[in-house]
């Protein structure tokens, strides 16, 4: 779907998008003959059979030709989304365009568990029952930095097969055992906690069990056996799903996909590993830090100070089967002092985003500052789980995989430079260029925060591959194939 910055008024920005609503816009060479009398007597009220009381509200942009209309109710709105199709051969229609303002894609969808013992392998099976593709885009952090018991899910909802043309939602109310959970996501309708279904109140809702949906008995009385609150199947509860023991076996035995085939040893890929622990531990600046090294006793770590301009001093401890030395070349890999220190003001957790500065009193709040954008500014969200920064990542990931044969990216990579590259000057260069993209995105943000610019996508891949330049430039000195090398003829994307 375009974004606004792509100047299209007939597409929804994501600011202006509103639950229950559909944009309705008129091609540039239709605006002077139509008008709003027109969208409403023949489209509405004509193509679409509504009656006026249906609709909530009309908001008119005239001389741009749109018009985003919101219906009263949920059902209503689906039910006109399954009639676009049957009437989109209309001639009334011809020159107007419409669009959902949530269409079918990839949905942020927030869990809030009542409890923080909740299985993330729980929660998953949980939404399989509803989304046929779900992505986990981790924890929630409140403002102070501590788990908010909520978990945050890029998911596709599965197809109605009873009602076609319309999703299969996870109830906005639901449990697991015996703890509450809550279902949050953008344009969500009415929930109806008595029927469990969407679309109306349970004040107006004549169902009375909520084992069944009938209106004959209540939950107590019912005769039909009880769904799993997990799996949602009939033979079992929630106690004994064989869901949960089977997460429980996968979590306590090794994954064969990064067995040895002659020792079944498990590999020791760097990339297949994670930090566990980073903490500010206020150490000086020494010439070496060999000794904080040998007294931790439990596996890799590795250890800094603080010098002249930044303060703190940091401890990174590793996994027992991290190959600590990766960590420790990928300092040396660029050449470039500011984008060393911009790397270390992140792996230092010291970048002055917003969640930094609010923490500390020097901001007023700890949101992001783009628009439409509600989440709190933390490194990772500012480098990784930002929708912009992912489109960024996205991007670039083809060209990453012709010059350093990268073909998967995740934060650790990103952060920590933990490359697993074919040789150490695709490594080099690699290093280089994931830089590039965080100088980039830092950049951008900064001029959308103190010059209240907003840089197109296009802007911000040009400054990347200006910054990647300046590399190539170097490499060309002492190397002639520099040019065919970082496949400079690739990068007009």
């Amino acid at each position: 779907m375009a974004s606004a910055s792509d100047g299209d008024p007939g597409m929804v920005p994501s600011y202006a998008k509103l639950k229950n609503s559909v944009r309705i816009s008129y091609l540039e060479d239709q605006r002077k003959n139509r008008d709003l009398k027109y969208i409403v007597e023949q489209v509405l009220l004509g193509v679409f059979g509504l009656r006026k009381h249906e609709i909530l509200s009309i908001q008119d942009y005239p001389k741009r030709g749109v018009y985003d209309v919101t219906f009263t109710e949920g059902g209503i709105y689906k039910d006109f989304v399954i009639q676009m199709k049957k009437v989109s051969g209309d001639a009334r229609l011809s020159g107007i365009r419409i669009v959902e303002h949530f269409p079918d894609e990839l949905m942020l969808l927030v869990i809030k568990m009542y409890s923080p013992y909740v299985k993330e392998d729980e929660i998953v099976v949980f939404l399989r029952n509803f989304c046929k593709k779900i992505i986990n885009r981790g924890k929630v952090m409140n403002e102070c930095g501590i788990w908010s018991s909520k978990w945050k899910f890029l998911v596709e909802f599965k197809e109605d097969l009873l009602l076609p043309g319309r999703k299969v939602m996870p109830p906005a109310r639901f449990k697991l055992g015996n703890v509450n959970g809550d279902v949050f996501f953008p344009g969500m309708p009415n929930f109806c906690r008595a029927c469990r279904r969407y679309g109306h109140d349970k004040n107006v809702c004549e169902s009375t069990c909520t084992n069944c949906g009938s209106t004959e008995h209540s939950s107590r009385e019912c005769t039909k056996e009880k769904k799993c609150s997990l799996c949602y199947r009939v033979d079992h509860l929630y106690a004994s799903c064989p869901h949960r023991n089977k997460e429980k076996q996968q979590r306590s035995q090794p994954d064969p996909r990064h067995m040895n085939r002659e020792d079944s040893k498990p590999e020791e890929n760097p990339t297949d590993q994670h930090v566990f622990f980073l903490q500010e531990c206020g150490i000086p600046h020494q010439a070496s830090y060999k000794k904080y090294e040998e007294d931790w006793k439990h596996g890799p770590s590795v250890w800094s100070g603080s010098n002249a301009s930044k303060s703190g001093g940091v401890a990174i401890l590793f996994k027992v089967n991290f190959n600590k030395c990766e960590i420790l070349k990928v300092g040396k890999l660029d050449t470039r002092d500011i984008k060393k220190d911009l790397s270390w003001s992140c792996i230092h957790s010291c970048l002055p985003c917003r969640a930094f500065q609010h923490r500390r009193g020097f901001a007023s709040t700890a949101k992001c500052p783009r628009e439409g954008c509600h989440e709190e500014e933390t490194v990772l969200h500012l480098l990784w789980t930002c929708d912009f920064s992912r489109r960024i990542w996205t991007k670039m990931l083809p060209l990453l995989n012709k010059i350093a044969a990268i073909k998967d990216l995740d934060y650790n990579m990103v952060l920590y430079g933990c490359l697993d590259c074919p040789g150490e000057q695709e490594k080099r260069k690699a290093w280089q260029i994931i830089n590039c993209v965080k100088a980039a995105l830092w950049k951008n943000r900064n001029i959308l925060l103190f010059k209240k610019d907003i840089l197109s996508f296009d802007d911000v891949i040009g400054m990347i591959l200006s910054e990647m330049y300046i590399y190539l430039l170097i490499d060309k000195q002492s190397d002639e194939f520099a040019f065919l090398k970082w496949h400079f003829t690739d990068w007009h994307m």
